[in-house]
């Protein structure tokens, strides 16, 4: 399998910078055009300005949705847009050139992977590859074909994106709440909590037993920011006073704080996992 590309990441660029590299994705003419970039060069710079990556979706698919879940994949995993994963999910979803199983599939290689994968010709890294697969050795020992497929590994899924992946397959009922607690173990102490966040999420589309199930995981978090999203669905499963009295005999000073509003619907769930 084809490492991901080594590339130097600029980190000290601000919000406002507009790197080349984010000009030559905007002067791209076809898909192919748009991935290869994508695959093998870095945008540079970084921003929260996630409408770059929609714009740039919707260029490409607006007219033609073939291709559009690869380049959602590469969109979403493209460090220049690493701070604002949520909401370009969001403004991809809400675009509506992806069905729902287009979705399915966006979300499954989101999720289950420990990088989301790209596939691409052999010829798209030039001189520049040094380690394929040992069955891929067996072809460039024949003489390099070109249009051998290849993988690209993306950078790790981002939190928010595993929490959106997780509570739209639950809601579709393409993956049980076990199957999601086994993926959050497998991930570290941030990315993890995303993935049962996720399930909370979906908790209205849940068997009473399992939103409860949920519920408790979400409970369990070593996070605050979880249990405080399980705290709101309790709320919404109709114990409001449990909810209560566990907010106010949490270990973190500022959901106990924050256990009063709770009934009141006045501090809305957070949308993002940092």
């Amino acid at each position: 399998m084809l490492a991901h590309s080594a590339r130097m990441w600029d980190d000290d660029h601000d919000d406002d910078t507009v790197d080349p590299g984010l000009s030559e994705l905007r002067a791209t003419t076809s898909i192919e055009a748009l991935h290869r970039l994508l695959v093998t060069r870095s945008v540079g710079g970084r921003s929260t300005r996630h409408q770059e990556a929609v714009e740039l979706f919707v260029q490409h698919h607006g007219d033609d949705p073939s291709g559009a879940v690869d380049t959602a994949v590469l969109l979403c995993t493209e460090w220049r847009w690493d701070r604002c994963t949520a909401k370009l999910i969001a403004g991809i979803c809400a675009t509506g050139i992806l069905d729902d199983t287009a979705l399915d599939e966006l979300a499954d290689r989101l999720l289950w992977p420990a990088r989301p994968l790209v596939r691409h010709p052999l010829s798209w890294l030039g001189l520049g590859w040094t380690a394929l697969d040992p069955q891929d050795w067996t072809v460039v020992g024949r003489g390099v074909d070109r249009d051998h497929p290849v993988d690209n590994e993306r950078l790790p899924t981002a939190s928010p994106l595993l929490r959106w992946a997780a509570g739209h397959l639950l809601r579709r009922q393409r993956t049980d709440l076990g199957r999601l607690r086994k993926r959050a173990a497998t991930l570290d102490s941030q990315h993890g909590p995303s993935v049962i966040a996720g399930g909370l999420d979906a908790v209205d589309s849940l068997t009473d037993d399992d939103a409860r199930r949920v519920i408790d995981l979400g409970l369990a978090s070593a996070r605050a920011q979880i249990r405080k999203v399980a705290l709101r669905a309790l709320v919404d499963r109709g114990d409001p006073s449990e909810a209560v009295r566990r907010a106010r005999a949490d270990p973190d000073a500022t959901i106990r704080r924050w256990a009063p509003k709770l009934t009141a619907r006045i501090d809305p769930a957070p949308t993002t996992l940092c």
